[in-house]
């Protein structure tokens, strides 16, 4: 794989996929047009590389992507196809209830990637999966928070369990049964170091609301792993971001870094991004034309 060597800064984007419908390809289309749109926005100013990452990738997937990015035409962004076989390397990897080998190897994959291009400090990592769909301006929002929020990491979407009253519930049931007993039940199935780190986690954290871009931003313990940050961020979160043993779950993962206290989590209020494939939707959440320019302003 060829490195692209910039002097300036550079934006990063991983795009994992390893499925093919109606909406995976909406949201590829989605995507690309976001990509080639922020692309524009920062011409000249900005190095913009996509890196596509299929895992066992259906034919049509294959073939959209050869034709969108094989002769780069299309798109003023530079494009990079590397196919994976989470088959092959199976007996090695990590799985869980929320973590799939194809999805661990994908991730790793973008990981390896990631640490790979001699990235500088101030560049921007954003790691994306392929069952989303973003508001037009949302990644040049969300870039710009994460180069203010250097040391933090950004989630596009802002999560419909964060407004359900029993999720607070058994966050504050947690953090209650601790500070009281120095006990915690609530991930009662984790074992040794994990435990301990998710119970940090969750005493560490402390919801925070900022505006910023003339947007809102909140402060959120976990996310999914569509996500951007600085090198500089993934860098002193790596144990966390990197390790196999605790990359069971985006939430445990999270909670790891928030344990840490080296780095914060932040969404947009409202969301900039839908997760197509989460099932969990709210009308506050879902609300909001995904076809007009939002921040072209800010």
């Amino acid at each position: 794989m060829s490195l692209i060597k910039s002097s300036g800064n550079r934006a990063v984007f991983l795009y994992r996929c390893h499925n093919y419908n109606k909406i995976i390809r909406e949201c590829y289309d989605n995507f690309m047009q976001a990509l080639n749109d922020f692309q524009k926005t920062y011409k000249d100013r900005l190095s913009v590389e996509l890196f596509i990452i299929g895992d066992h990738l259906h034919p049509e997937m294959r073939n959209m992507i050869l034709r969108d990015h094989a002769d780069h035409s299309k798109y003023e962004f530079s494009s990079t196809l590397k196919e994976t076989n989470s088959q092959e390397q199976k007996e090695y990897l990590v799985s869980g209830a929320a973590c799939t080998p194809q999805h661990y190897t994908l991730y790793i994959t973008s990981m390896n990637i990631c640490k790979n291009l001699g990235l500088k400090n101030e560049d921007v990592v954003f790691f994306v999966e392929d069952d989303y769909k973003f508001k037009p301006g949302a990644l040049s929002l969300c870039y710009r928070f994460a180069r203010k929020y250097k040391n933090d990491f950004v989630s596009p979407f802002d999560h419909p369990d964060r407004y359900a009253a029993k999720y607070k519930n058994m966050e504050d049931q947690a953090r209650e049964l601790y500070l009281r007993d120095k006990k915690f039940k609530f991930h009662k199935k984790g074992k040794g170091k994990n435990t301990d780190l998710i119970r940090q986690g969750y005493i560490n954290y402390k919801l925070e609301l900022v505006w910023e871009f003339n947007h809102h931003w909140r402060t959120a313990i976990s996310s999914c792993h569509t996500f951007l940050g600085t090198f500089r961020a993934l860098k002193q979160s790596e144990p966390y971001i990197y390790n196999a043993d605790i990359q069971r779950t985006d939430h445990v993962m999270w909670t790891h870094v928030w344990a840490a206290g080296k780095s914060k989590l932040w969404t947009p209020v409202p969301g900039l991004a839908r997760h197509v494939g989460h099932k969990a939707k709210t009308k506050l959440l879902e609300d909001g034309d995904y076809d007009v320019n939002i921040g072209k302003n800010s």
